[in-house]
């Protein structure tokens, strides 16, 4: 639980992340971002998982040279990954897989 613009705790994922994620983004910022790019993968929008998307953001920002908001943007604009490697993956499983190659791309 992380503390709030106004200074409160708050168990809201999306001020979690605009208050723990690099930048200056405000809650609406990180909503727009993170619902698309869960909606590109068929993803349902809920809180679990915009919180799944934040915890997996701040982890590959911490082991690349992207911050959390690009890394979220690029999943977003890539989408899912096609092809054989991809048929037997969750929508989730897949999400990770292109956030990480999101992580390391230039």
């Amino acid at each position: 639980m992380l503390l709030g613009g106004d200074g409160t705790t708050t168990d809201d994922p999306l001020t979690q992340m605009s208050v723990a994620f690099e930048g200056d983004y405000s809650r609406s910022e990180v909503k727009d971002i993170v619902d698309a790019s869960l909606g590109t993968f068929d993803i349902p929008v809920n809180d679990a998982n915009r919180r799944d998307v934040g915890d997996l953001a701040l982890k590959l920002a911490e082991d690349t040279d992207k911050n959390e908001m690009e890394i979220i943007a690029c999943v977003s604009a890539t989408g899912p990954g096609e092809g054989e490697e991809y048929e037997d993956m969750t929508k989730w499983e897949n999400y990770e897989v292109v956030a990480a190659g999101c992580g390391i791309s230039n």
